[in-house]
């Protein structure tokens, strides 16, 4: 090991749920293969986030309520790094942090899981006629906003009913039939390793873009912390983190947050960073989507074209809608 870059522990940051242990354990998995003589620690927290479970996080204050109290730890040096889900974090954070390491992307995409009742009905079902499953005026359960209003262009019919809780029990959930569907992050049942669920029907993106950041991980230290920097890098993907890079960069020059309905996804094709977004308003009654192509050495000069293109285009009027109704309620974004 270069000397440069040794130290005797590493203490990782996380949250207590199932889904963050699994994704942190296989990034202690891959800094065990780089630095095998490194004692490697887990500390796991309950953020505030996980406190209020019954709460749409629209109403809760923001993405930042799930990495609040394990960036207080980094900063205060009860823990090295910490490993996040990049959907749940901020595009603002403290400037003493740092996003030293995006690993290779999980699967960015939005899966269908139907009840019982409509599994029959799913028999020969492709991507371009998935919608037909659902009855009129099926219960899809989520409680995701940028779900719900894509759901609503395609099926305005369709009844949205607030699904939260951890995987395991919004899967239990639809099981008990209190849904005709739930739409889950693919991400999460692959680090689960939940293979039984044969009735996933993944979501084009035709149909549904996913959120910012979704399926990829933020490995985070402290800004002055060389060796944790130096050491994170091995972990890090170039791809994965340039697309990152772009749809966070696409998030914050639109300044939205979990109360806007805003979606991305950026990857590589043919050599270039291929970057498709969409802003549409809670009930998806209006939305604008665009893409733009770049060299992949700017991703985030990608995220800021798109934006301003998408703003240009009815974006900003949806935007402006957005605020005003937030403003009526007394909420922000």
């Amino acid at each position: 090991m270069d000397k440069s870059l040794f130290v005797s522990k590493i203490r990782i940051g996380t949250r207590k749920s199932a889904l963050a242990l699994a994704q942190t354990r296989q990034i202690e998995k891959s800094l065990r293969q780089h630095y095998p003589d490194i004692e490697i620690i887990i500390n796991p927290y309950e953020t505030s986030g996980d406190k209020l479970k019954d709460t749409s996080l629209s109403n809760l204050g923001g993405k930042g309520l799930f990495t609040k109290e394990i960036e207080e730890a980094l900063l205060t040096n009860e823990i090295d790094i910490a490993v996040h889900s990049m959907k749940d974090f901020p595009v603002n954070y403290p400037d003493t942090l740092k996003i030293a390491s995006v690993p290779l992307r999980e699967s960015p995409f939005d899966v269908l899981l139907l009840s019982e009742q409509l599994l029959i009905k799913s028999q020969g079902v492709t991507s371009s006629s998935f919608y037909e499953i659902l009855p009129m005026g099926a219960k899809v359960g989520t409680t995701s906003l940028r779900r719900s209003a894509q759901l609503k262009i395609f099926r305005p019919d369709l009844q949205i009913v607030p699904l939260r809780g951890n995987i395991t029990t919004r899967i239990e959930k639809l099981k008990k039939g209190l849904y005709d569907a739930i739409i889950l992050a693919e991400a999460g049942l692959n680090r689960l390793d939940i293979v039984d669920i044969l009735d996933r029907c993944p979501i084009p993106t035709d149909f549904m873009l996913p959120a910012i950041g979704q399926g990829a991980l933020a490995l985070e230290c402290r800004q002055d912390d060389v060796k944790m920097h130096n050491i994170l890098k091995s972990l890090n993907e170039e791809n994965s983190h340039s697309a990152i890079l772009a749809e966070r960069a696409f998030l914050k020059e639109l300044g939205g947050g979990c109360n806007f309905p805003v979606a991305a996804y950026a990857c590589i094709q043919d050599g270039q960073l291929v970057l498709e977004g969409m802003i549409m308003n809670p009930s998806g009654s209006r939305s604008v989507r665009g893409t733009v192509r770049t060299p992949i050495s700017f991703p985030e000069k990608s995220g800021k074209m798109l934006a301003h293109k998408l703003l240009d285009n009815k974006g900003q009027s949806i935007m402006d809608e957005i605020h005003d109704t937030l403003s009526q309620k007394g909420q922000t974004g």
